[in-house]
């Protein structure tokens, strides 16, 4: 069963008191801090180490903020709800 209130979800007599999205938070912060430290990487590691470590290091910063940005869109969506009967 889907939880889509008010329309979906509810039980019956049941009624939403109160709701709100998952905030931000830190992820800002986080995701510039590992933007800013990944790029510093790559240009180290193509200065000092040549191209093959360079490529590497790209690939691994991509993937970090891959999942990063994944992780973070899940925090965004996730929305809480108080019920007179129970929390989700």
């Amino acid at each position: 069963m889907r939880f889509n209130p008010p329309n979906e979800g509810l039980l019956p007599d049941e009624n939403v008191v109160w709701a709100r999205k998952q905030g931000m938070g830190p992820w800002i912060i986080f995701f510039l801090l590992f933007l800013v430290g990944g790029s510093m990487l790559i240009c180290f590691a193509f200065a000092f180490s040549g191209t093959l470590l360079g490529m590497l290091a790209t690939m691994l910063v991509l993937v970090g903020l891959f999942f990063l940005s994944r992780a973070f869109a899940n925090t965004v969506r996730t929305k809480y709800f108080l019920t007179n009967k129970r929390i989700i």
